[in-house]
């Protein structure tokens, strides 16, 4: 059977979760990162660095079918996931969205594309979740809620129904979001807080309940 073939751009440890999360049919054929220190994360698959890395590997590739690509960058980097997924596209290739086998998904949930599903996510009925969104391990999403792009759920985060994510956000471990709340773009919500009522734009909140505590941008 012959593989289809995707690259990684990111070579930490994200890398290394989601290259375990392909299905047997897609085959990892390059790793590209900023950092030039960082050595590939694996032995069998050589990293490349920056733009002009992946400009001069792109071109000295053979004409091959469709390539796809990840974009493995977590934590509160969502906006760097969307610009570079925007910079791979412009260059003929296609965001794939990787979800773990054991995730369960509504067949009315609205999934965008390059979005990241890691084990034991659950997302109930008619959940829209937006290009490059992170939902990491054990994320629960319940009905209705809308996660947009670039937002990143660490492990253990709870959303209740009809609540809104705006684009950017990040929601660290355990966090727990009450129901019909929305938190603002480019916010941050710290370790195990609870947002009872809304989060204004660009700023970090924390606490029980989650107020902001800073302003980011």
């Amino acid at each position: 059977m012959k593989k289809r073939e995707i690259i990684f751009w990111g070579g930490t440890m994200q890398a290394v979760t989601l290259r375990e999360l392909l299905p047997e049919d897609i085959e990892l054929v390059a790793v590209f990162d900023n950092n030039r220190e960082l050595p590939s994360p694996f032995p069998d698959v050589p990293i490349f660095y920056g733009e002009e890395g992946f400009e001069a590997w792109l071109s000295a590739r053979p004409q091959r079918e469709t390539l796809y690509f990840a974009v493995a960058i977590g934590s509160a980097l969502g906006y760097d996931r969307c610009q570079i997924g925007t910079f791979l596209q412009q260059h003929g290739l296609l965001p794939y969205s990787i979800i773990a086998d054991s995730a369960i998904i509504s067949p009315t949930a609205r999934i965008g594309a390059g979005v990241q599903i890691l084990p034991g996510v659950v997302i109930d009925a008619r959940v829209e979740i937006g290009d490059y969104a992170l939902l990491n391990l054990s994320v629960t999403v319940a009905h209705a809620c809308k996660i947009a792009r670039g937002v990143h759920l660490a492990p253990g985060v709870t959303m209740a129904g009809m609540s809104v994510i705006e684009d950017y956000v990040t929601l660290y471990t355990g966090v727990h979001v009450s129901p019909r709340v929305r938190v603002g773009a480019r916010s941050v919500v710290g370790i195990g807080s609870t947002v009872l009522r809304d989060i204004p734009a660009g700023v970090l909140a924390y606490g029980m309940p989650a107020v902001a505590q800073k302003k980011l941008f």
